[in-house]
C-alpha cells in the first residue's frame, strides 16, 4: 500500500497482479503511439514532495507541443499555460515567459538547449518521455521491470520501473553519471494509461511513496490544430512590458541598488533554538543579512564565503544572519546546517520579512548600519564588493 498526491489530495494505491503482457510490448506500444504524434495538448500536474527537506510543491498547467518544426534546438515547440504564474513558451527560436505578478514578458533570443529544457513542466513531459524511454531501453545497465499494476481512481495502470545505478535522469532527457559513484540507486516509475497507451505518470518515487518528484498527465488531445499565433510573443498579454533576460537581470540589480541609503524595515524573528532576535540593534555597528533557502545553488556556493566573512569581521563589529525565506521546518534546517557546514546564525520563518525587503531571488544580501540604513545590496554573492563595503564602514 502506497500513497501519492494528485489534485491536492492523497490517492491510495493498491498493488494488483501483473498482467501477462511483457514490459517490452507495453513500452513498444507506448513509443509507437507517442512517435506517431505530430502535435499534442494535455494537462499536467507537477509534484515535488521531499519530507526531509520540507518541500511540498504542486503546480498545474496545460501543455502544448508541436513536433513538426525543423528549426529548433530540441526538435519541438512548446507552451505551458499556468494561470497563477504565467505562460512559458519556446517557439523554435525564442524562449519567453510571462511573469504575471510583475506584468512582464521576459524573453531570450538566443537560448541554449539547457535553458529551453529547464521548465518545471518540461521535466517530465510528453516530450521528455518520448526522448528518454528509448535511451533507457538501449542502456544495458538500466534495469527495466514490469511491476504489479496499480489501481487509481478505479482504473488499473500498468507500472514499469527503471532502475539506474550511479546514474540519474538529467533535465528529463538524458542519463548522466553521479559525481561520486557509490552504488547509488535511482528508481523511476512509469504508469501507462491502459486505454490510450500514453503516459499517465512518470517520476521518482521514494520512501514508500512519501517522497515524489514527477508529474501526472491527463486529458490528451492528439494532433490538434494550433493557431500559428499561439507560438508568438504577440499572443502574450498586450499590457505586459517586454524585457530581454539581460534587461530583466539589470533591472533587478538596479532595483536592489536603489535601496542603498534607504532605511531597512525593522523585524523580529527567532533562531533555530527559539531565541528572539530584534532588528535593528543599535549595539551592532554593522549587520549583514543573507536571504536564502535550502539547496539553492547560489546559496550553497556562498556558505564557505559567508562563514569566512563572519570569521574575519566578527571581532570588528559585524553581525551576520541568514534569514531562511521559505519557512522550512526547524528540524530540517538543523540537519541542513550540519550537512552543509553553515556557521552563520539562521533565523526562521522569514518569508514575510523577505517580501518586506523586496527579495525576489536567492541569495540576496543587505549590509546595514546601526541606525538601520542600507549600505550595500547584491543579488548573488559578490565577495570582493561586499568585503570592500564592510571595510569602508567598519571603524
Amino acid at each position: 500500500m502506497r500513497f501519492l498526491r494528485s489534485s491536492a489530495c492523497l490517492l491510495l494505491f493498491f498493488s494488483l497482479s501483473v498482467t501477462a503482457q511483457n514490459r517490452q510490448e507495453k513500452l513498444k506500444k507506448l513509443l509507437d503511439k507517442m512517435e506517431g504524434v505530430a502535435q499534442v495538448s494535455y494537462n499536467t500536474e507537477r509534484i515535488i514532495i521531499n519530507r526531509a527537506n520540507g518541500q511540498d510543491l504542486n503546480y498545474t498547467a496545460a501543455a502544448y507541443f508541436d513536433f513538426t518544426s525543423t528549426d529548433t534546438l530540441i526538435g519541438a515547440k512548446y507552451r505551458f499555460v499556468n494561470q497563477e504564474h504565467g505562460d512559458q513558451v519556446f517557439n523554435g527560436k525564442i524562449e519567453f515567459m510571462a511573469a504575471n505578478e510583475q506584468s512582464l514578458v521576459i524573453y531570450d533570443n538566443t537560448p541554449d538547449a539547457r535553458r529551453v529544457s529547464s521548465s518545471i513542466f518540461f521535466n517530465p513531459s510528453f516530450y521528455s518521455i518520448r526522448k528518454l524511454v528509448p535511451r533507457l531501453m538501449a542502456d544495458a545497465e538500466v534495469k527495466i521491470t514490469q511491476e504489479q499494476d496499480i489501481l487509481l481512481h478505479g482504473k488499473k495502470y500498468p507500472q514499469i520501473s527503471m532502475v539506474l545505478i550511479d546514474k540519474y535522469i538529467d533535465m528529463g532527457i538524458k542519463v548522466s553519471p553521479v559525481s561520486e559513484p557509490n552504488q547509488i540507486k535511482f528508481k523511476y516509475t512509469l504508469l501507462i494509461e491502459p486505454d490510450s497507451n500514453l503516459p499517465h505518470f512518470f517520476g521518482n518515487i521514494r520512501n514508500d511513496g512519501q517522497d515524489i518528484d514527477g508529474a501526472f498527465f491527463s486529458d490528451y488531445d492528439l494532433n490538434p490544430t494550433f493557431d500559428p499565433k499561439y507560438w508568438q510573443m504577440d499572443y502574450m498579454p498586450k499590457d505586459f512590458m517586454r524585457l530581454s533576460g539581460k534587461e530583466y537581470s539589470q533591472r533587478m540589480r538596479n532595483k536592489m541598488k536603489s535601496k542603498v541609503g534607504a532605511m531597512a524595515t525593522p523585524w523580529e524573528l527567532q533562531d533555530l533554538e527559539g531565541n528572539t532576535v530584534v532588528f535593528p540593534n543599535p549595539k551592532a555597528p554593522l549587520t549583514l543579512l543573507e536571504f536564502w533557502f535550502p539547496y539553492c545553488q547560489g546559496c550553497v556556493l556562498a556558505i564557505p564565503v559567508l562563514n569566512a566573512i563572519q570569521k574575519d569581521y566578527a571581532n570588528r563589529g559585524l553581525t551576520v544572519f541568514g534569514i531562511e525565506m521559505t519557512d522550512k521546518p526547524n528540524e530540517m534546517l538543523k540537519k541542513y546546517e550540519a550537512e552543509k557546514g553553515v556557521e552563520v546564525k539562521t533565523l526562521v520563518q522569514g518569508k514575510e520579512v523577505s517580501k518586506a525587503y523586496g527579495v525576489q531571488a536567492a541569495p540576496t544580501y543587505f549590509l546595514i548600519d546601526s541606525d538601520g540604513k542600507i549600505l550595500f545590496t547584491s543579488i548573488g554573492m559578490r565577495e570582493k564588493e561586499l568585503r570592500a563595503s564592510i571595510e569602508a564602514n567598519l571603524q
